[in-house]
């Protein structure tokens, strides 16, 4: 199931590994609402992601912004097939290997490597 929540300190603790140095920023978007937080949950994982949507030349699209926790794939195609259904395209940044592979598997594919110093 996932659902949505509003911020808490608590939350900050949890997610503060994939939010990295955007934490504040990233919070800061969810309590404005300009991104949304989700709380995943099932038998076998659960976390919580970040998404926003943006406006892109082809039209809405799903940013999954960061997630900690289990199930990537399991809820990570649950956001994918909503975005899909709703007719917007999806991308995400990500730094592990595994995340990479398990985004491959959905049907996407890497369009670029991201690296800041």
């Amino acid at each position: 199931m996932i659902t949505a929540r509003s911020w808490t300190p608590e939350i900050s603790d949890f997610i503060r590994v994939s939010a990295g140095r955007d934490l504040a920023f990233i919070s800061e978007q969810v309590r404005s609402g300009v991104a949304q937080l989700w709380r995943c949950e099932s038998s076998t994982g659960s976390g919580h992601v970040v998404t926003r949507v943006e406006q892109v030349s082809t039209g809405d699209e799903l940013v999954i912004v960061c997630g900690e926790g289990t199930g990537a794939a399991e809820f990570g195609i649950q956001f994918f097939q909503e975005a899909k259904r709703q007719g917007m395209s999806v991308r995400t940044h990500v730094k592990r290997k595994g995340l990479v592979k398990i985004w491959e598997n959905l049907g996407m594919s890497v369009d670029q490597i991201i690296m800041r110093g």
